[in-house]
């Protein structure tokens, strides 16, 4: 599995007449966001991008590896947990992993599942190959 294709996801960002910024993500149409300055559009395309995943895990639909970036594109990458994360979770939907059968399986609560799946909340990489490990696919890196 090549987890660079969910870690790094282009977004567009487009300068207005009135000089505010609208960004819109390359994966997902319909999801955009609004900044008054450049530097306010790169840091809220993060934002954009990780709230879209966190809904699509909600709703227990697959998350795509993201787009191939266009000219002038500004490519948000994505934490190497976060990319992780999109990874099990996908797992979990093809293979119909409830949350419930991984905490039992980790021997944790269930409730503690959301937490270590929601992108903006940082997880220990440990835990993360735990869960691969438990689902039967062992991660392994390779440079």
């Amino acid at each position: 599995m090549d987890i660079n294709k969910f870690k790094f996801y282009p977004v567009k960002i487009i300068e207005n007449p009135d000089k505010t910024f609208t960004i819109q993500t390359r994966n997902w149409e319909g999801a955009f966001s609004e900044a008054n300055t450049l530097e306010n559009a790169q840091e809220k395309a993060k934002d954009l991008v990780m709230d879209v995943i966190n809904s699509l895990f909600d709703d227990n639909k697959l998350i795509p590896g993201a787009v191939t970036a266009q000219e002038d594109d500004f490519v948000v990458e994505l934490p190497l947990d976060a990319a992780l994360k999109i990874a099990l979770k996908n797992i979990m939907i093809e293979e119909r992993y409830r949350k419930a059968d991984l905490a039992k399986g980790l021997g944790i609560a269930p409730q503690r599942i959301s937490t270590f799946l929601n992108l903006k909340k940082t997880t220990n990489l440990s835990f993360l190959e735990k869960a691969f490990v438990y689902m039967k696919r062992p991660l392994s890196i390779s440079a």
